[in-house]
């Protein structure tokens, strides 16, 4: 890979999943958030929808990675250089961020463009899982692994409606730590 291209990769990755996957999935038009992120007083998420932010439906933090080399062992079990195995380092950072803006965290990623996968916890897979047509996922600790085609099965409308009502509680406890803290 050139110098500096892994940028435009990934900038080029997100462009794609928000506009190919995720906009006519949710019938919503999802952009690439500025700077990958960089709009800090809106989101650090690497997707989002203006009109779904405007309608308190926008619940999901969406973080999309793609790499050049990725083998699903190396991605559950096999430790980076700083010790970390790197879905789940992925995935701390975006429930950290997640957890701020009282969304659920969503990590996409591929390897070079092939099969998109998505991960999310343990406890939200079981709230869906009823409404999601798939027989391939793969549970490693508190993550679910599935294909996104699979997982864009169960309708937007089902999404938010089984979802929302969680990200309302993080706000309702977000408020209650803030009362409290006065």
């Amino acid at each position: 890979m050139l110098p500096g291209r892994g940028k435009s990769k990934g900038s080029a990755y997100e462009n794609e999943i928000a506009r190919r996957e995720f906009s006519p999935w949710s019938g919503h038009q999802f952009i690439r958030t500025p700077q990958s992120g960089g709009m800090r007083e809106v989101t650090k998420a690497d997707l989002f929808c203006k009109e779904l932010m405007i309608s308190g439906d926008d619940i999901l933090f969406i973080e999309c990675k793609t790499r050049k080399q990725l083998c699903l062992h190396t991605l559950l079990e096999e430790r980076n250089s700083r010790g970390q195995i790197p879905l789940f380092s992925w995935f701390d950072k975006a429930s950290k961020d997640a957890r701020r803006e009282h969304k659920i965290p969503v990590v996409v990623f591929t390897q070079n463009n092939r099969c998109n996968l998505i991960a999310f916890k343990k406890d939200i897979w079981l709230l869906l899982k009823s409404k999601i047509k798939t027989k391939y996922y793969i549970v490693s600790g508190e993550l679910v692994i599935l294909p996104l085609q699979d997982f864009f099965t169960i309708l937007f409308k089902e999404v938010v409606s089984i979802l929302k009502p969680i990200c309302q509680k993080f706000q309702r406890i977000d408020k209650e730590i803030e009362v409290d803290n006065i």
